[in-house]
Order: C-alpha cells, then structure tokens, then sequence
C-alpha cells in the first residue's frame, strides 16, 4: 500500500479496506495534484533533490489527510507525476480557419443583349459524393487512405460556393441563358454536375489538389443525357500548406468553368446545325 488515510480519531483504515471513503481524498488529489508536482520539479528537471521532494510529499499529505508509508516514496512521486501529466495534456485546440473559393473576376467589357444562343440552362444542385462532400479540406495520401483537416474547413458548403462561381462565369460569358431554378420553357437544359473527388493529393513529390467531375446536358423532364464529359483536372501545388491548396483548387474550378463554356458552345453550334 502506498496511502492509509485517517477517517476516525481511533483507527486508520488501509486502502484496500474501501474504495469509497476514497472519493472526496481522490478528487483533492486530482485538484491539486499538478501543484505538488509543481513545487516538486519546478519546471527544471536537475533542480530537485530527494529532499525538496520528501518535504513536498509531506506537506500535501497533510493536506490530503494521507499518511505516507515509509518506503513508498518512489511510488508516490510516480502517481503525482502521473496525475501532473494527464492534467497538462488538455490543452485548448488550436484555433478553426475558413477558406473560400474566390469569385470570378467580371469582364472589363459585360456583354449586354441577347445571348448567343437562344436556350436557357438550368444549373441543378452540385453533388458531391462522400467523403468529398465535407465541411474539412479532403487529404487523399494514396492507397485508398484519406484524412480531414480538423481545423481547416471549408467556410461554406463545397457544392455552394462552386455553383455560385459557375452561375457567374456563365452570366459574364452571355453565350446562354442560365438559371439557378428549373424553369420549364420549350427551348430549356439541365446541367448537372457530379463531383466524384474534391481533395488534395499529399505525395512523396508532386503535391496536386484535384477535382474529377461527371458533367451531362439533359431535357428537364427526362432521365437520359442529350451530351454528357468527365473531367479530371489535376493542379500541381508548391507545397502541403492549405493557402497553395486552396490556390490550386481555384485554378482548378476555373479550368472547369472553362472547359464547360467551350464544350457547351461546342454542342449548342451542333445543334444548330442539324
């Protein structure tokens, strides 16, 4: 036994005796613990010596209402170091940082008139499949393992912010008509977009950030594709900190935003011609 405490004048009982009468003598243990082992170590390890250590011990069993048992001084300093350490471990989480995906700049010149083309495109809701559709930036670090950056979030959902850069990268283009809702007219499209991978890549050379997305054109009330693209776009990053992350990833969606304008425009001239 390392401990005996007094609970009556007449007659100290041993721990093993019971546990319970121990619960009020373990909490002040618990509360004041780190102070005793403050005063003991004093934040520099070579400066105790047995002494400084013996009378500490006493001093707070006093306090507890704990005789030592001689012989068990080693133990005792291991629990109240052990109890010092766990009580320092819990420490405040660091603080939470929120990244947007910036906004396409507007043209010097906005194209006014009647668009190109004569055809209104419904942008439907951007899927994300899980886990990409997280709040946490996506690590993918190959073999089919991924983490989550705890601290670093998305200050929106993915899917928002990325449905507000298309709708503006179309309306500053002017080739169509394009609309956030289903609206139902003769001459009308639904664009869909999946996202299949929105992550970084973290590898032993290149660092990417890369986004693979199924695309497909379809009459509003049908299930079949009238055109349909996947695009995987990979860009390199200079680095593993979040802001070159977060620089890529804005490169990326304007390669996307793009690509989908040219294919676009390239389908809606087929369909003109025929």
């Amino acid at each position: 036994m390392l401990f005996k405490h007094t609970f009556h004048p007449a007659k100290q009982l041993r721990i093993a005796v019971s546990w319970r009468p121990w619960l009020p003598v373990l909490r002040l243990m618990l509360s004041t613990s780190h102070l005793m082992a403050r005063d003991i170590f004093k934040c520099h390890w070579p400066a105790f010596s047995g002494s400084r250590i013996k009378s500490v011990m006493k001093r707070y069993s006093r306090l507890w209402n704990i005789q030592l048992i001689p012989g068990c001084l080693f133990f005792s300093i291991l629990i109240a170091f052990s109890l010092f350490t766990a009580g320092c471990s819990v420490s405040p989480p660091p603080p939470t940082h929120y990244f947007l995906l910036e906004s396409p700049k507007p043209p010097t010149k906005i194209q006014v008139g009647s668009p190109k083309y004569p055809v209104r495109i419904n942008l439907a809701e951007i899927v994300l499949i899980p886990p990409y559709d997280s709040e946490n930036l996506v690590v993918r670090l190959g073999h089919g393992e991924i983490q989550f950056y705890n601290y670093k979030k998305w200050a929106a959902p993915p899917a928002t912010m990325i449905r507000n850069y298309l709708n503006k990268t179309f309306l500053y283009n002017n080739r169509f008509h394009i609309s956030d809702r289903r609206i139902r007219t003769g001459n009308s499209l639904l664009l869909r977009l999946e996202f299949q991978e929105l992550a970084h890549n973290r590898e032993k050379q290149n660092h990417s950030s890369s986004m693979v997305v199924f695309a497909s054109l379809s009459e509003n009330s049908s299930s079949g594709y009238n055109w349909y693209k996947l695009y995987s776009i990979r860009v390199l990053t200079n680095s593993n900190q979040v802001p070159d992350i977060i620089k890529a990833f804005n490169s990326a969606i304007k390669q996307l935003s793009n690509s989908l304008l040219k294919d676009i425009d390239l389908y809606l001239t087929n369909q003109q011609l025929k």
